[in-house]
């Protein structure tokens, strides 16, 4: 029995220093009707965002702006590799692939299919360098001078 009264003081203790002027009240109803409204807001982009996400038929620019794709190989001579190569980039859909020791000459020519190929060779048809970017991609090659002869750089 007196441990109720002590609850009931404090409970009415309490309830005395939480009270509010209604000016007070009305402000935090606002609030919460913004809160509430943002939150169904926030919510909505979310879903909608998961549901792109999960969708199976992207287009490539929603793709690229949910997650990018890159490779990287050290082909040691890319020729011999080409077909198996072309059917890795568009099976995985690759967005940038970067590939080293291409040992490629410059007159062999470097295509695959969706991609734009930046390529750099050195005459003595090994080492080589090559950027290829998917066609969906705007870039554009960044020209690099350098004394060396024996190292090749590309920039995209």
């Amino acid at each position: 029995m007196e441990e109720d009264k002590d609850n009931t003081f404090l409970r009415s203790e309490t309830s005395e220093k939480m009270r509010t002027s209604p000016q007070e009240e009305e402000h935090c109803r606002q609030g919460e009707t913004t809160t509430k409204k943002e939150d169904l807001t926030w919510k909505a982009l979310l879903k909608k965002l998961k549901e792109k996400i999960l969708e199976r038929n992207l287009t490539w620019e929603e793709k690229i702006k949910t997650c990018w794709k890159i490779l990287y190989m050290n082909a040691q001579s890319l020729h011999p590799k080409l077909t198996e190569f072309d059917l890795l980039l568009n099976q995985v859909k690759v967005h940038v692939a970067i590939i080293s020791e291409t040992w490629l000459s410059l007159e062999d020519s470097l295509q695959i299919r969706g991609y734009n190929v930046f390529r750099s060779e050195r005459t003595d048809c090994f080492g080589g360098v090559a950027i290829l970017t998917h066609r969906s991609l705007k870039v554009q090659q960044q020209y690099c001078t350098i004394s060396n002869t024996l190292i090749e750089i590309i920039a995209i």
